[in-house]
């Protein structure tokens, strides 16, 4: 069992709540899962609503969807671009940057690219190449010499080759009606050796920013010994904490729109640079970035190439650090609360002895945020942002009367029980809600 469980089951005292764990135990084999696992993803697609056009042609659906994920991000980015005039996106990154870095990109040598090769997973999907993962494995003693000189040419030019920048995408179901082109996400599968050149790019990129602590520590996302259950324990450790000392928490939880799709190119290479990621490596990374295709698959159908001139590709190696890089700076422009992200997932929290020091502490980051968000060309989604006020339940049960919480002129709606990196939150902590939910799981099976 993990720490995390550990801490909560202090909180699981009710005699229907331990019966609910020790069921659940038994049926896990002793093993309580405070995060539920993702079942396999259901690809198939029988229709989409387009306007008031029901579309069930494979072709037709897939087309429709590459549309959508190629051009969602720019329309995403000029919405914002309208409100930016007099907002720059650098300005809560210059305080904390050792202007003196520089990262240097190291040539990869035959035994990295083995070691690469031989540790690969043979049930890795194939990109547009044709080239399957398990023949890559057990050639590898072969072609090594040839990929090293390939990966270390790109690498001294500053090139990343055109084919491998070409993906062939899976739309993957969020939650919602299957029928709803918002309702899915790009999954690029890519050529199995691009992903080992973007492995060697990446392991050399993150030691750097490790090495320099220039990751932020409010991010849990994509990095070692770093995990929801790490990011959960921060949350919830924080609120206990302002609990047993009679204040309020509120807490705000963001949804940001199609983030990885969003991510604007000039102002991520600009970031980059910033950070200390010039001349050959930055050239690299912008071709990395520039004339990315793909092709949409539906039901065994390919659309036609798109070009995407906006984001970071889900499903590559690169693509996640690179979208931890263009949010790094993000907690920069908070004054009063805690942030803490999950990749795209974030929540931020102030405390305060009344309500209304609370309200009025967290209106005034979410202002901040606004117009962070807005010099990044990132949007949020207000119908899924929400906000929890967490307390004690004679705190919560006393009040006359709830908090107002905006972000601009948009009011966020306040919930009793949110949803956060899989686990369910109430705003007792009592966990209740959780352990419903993982009894009806396991008890039906």
């Amino acid at each position: 069992m993990s720490t995390l469980q550990c801490v909560k089951l202090r909180k699981f005292t009710t005699k229907a709540n331990l019966t609910n764990i020790k069921t659940i135990q038994n049926r896990l084999g002793g093993r309580l899962m405070i995060s539920l696992g993702e079942k396999k993803k259901d690809t198939m697609i029988n229709e989409l609503k387009l306007g008031n056009d029901t579309i069930t042609s494979p072709m037709r659906m897939a087309n429709c969807l590459n549309d959508y994920f190629t051009s969602i991000g720019g329309k995403i980015g000029d919405s914002c671009s309208e409100h930016t005039q007099n907002l720059n996106f650098g300005r809560h990154m210059s305080d904390n940057l050792n202007t003196s870095l520089e990262f240097t990109l190291h040539p990869v040598n035959e035994s990295q690219v083995f070691r690469l090769l031989n540790n690969l997973s043979i049930s890795k999907s194939t990109g547009g190449d044709k080239i399957p993962a398990k023949i890559l494995k057990k050639s590898a003693s072969v072609i090594t010499p040839s990929l090293t000189n390939l990966f270390n040419s790109a690498i001294g030019m500053g090139i990343f080759p055109s084919e491998w920048k070409s993906a062939r995408v899976i739309p993957l179901h969020k939650k919602g009606s299957r029928s709803v082109l918002d309702n899915y996400r790009p999954i690029s599968i890519l050529p199995v050796i691009s992903k080992i050149f973007e492995k060697i790019l990446y392991e050399q990129l993150y030691e750097y920013f490790t090495t320099n602590n220039l990751l932020s520590e409010q991010q849990f996302g994509f990095r070692r010994f770093h995990s929801t259950s790490t990011a959960l324990l921060d949350c919830t450790d924080e609120w206990y904490v302002n609990m047993d000392r009679g204040l309020y928490n509120l807490a705000v939880f963001l949804d940001l729109k199609k983030a990885f799709d969003t991510v604007n190119h000039d102002i991520l290479l600009a970031k980059l640079e910033l950070y200390g990621i010039k001349n050959t490596p930055l050239m690299l990374l912008k071709s990395y970035l520039s004339d990315r295709s793909q092709k949409c698959q539906v039901n065994g159908e390919l659309s036609t190439l798109k070009y995407l001139k906006y984001g970071v590709p889900q499903g590559s190696i690169l693509g996640p650090l690179l979208f931890l890089i263009y949010i790094n700076d993000l907690p920069n422009c908070l004054q009063h609360s805690t942030a803490r992200m999950f990749a795209d997932d974030t929540n931020i929290t102030v405390s305060g002895k009344s309500v209304k020091e609370a309200e009025v502490a967290i209106n005034v980051d979410l202002n901040n945020i606004r117009e962070w968000l807005l010099s990044n060309r990132l949007s949020l989604n207000l119908v899924k942002t929400e906000y929890l006020l967490i307390g004690s339940r004679h705190n919560i049960n006393t009040l006359e009367e709830q908090p107002r919480v905006f972000i601009g002129d948009e009011p966020i709606k306040g919930v009793q029980v949110t949803k956060t990196l899989g686990v369910k939150i109430d705003q007792f902590l009592t966990w209740d809600s959780h352990i419903d939910q993982i009894s009806k799981k396991y008890l039906l099976e």
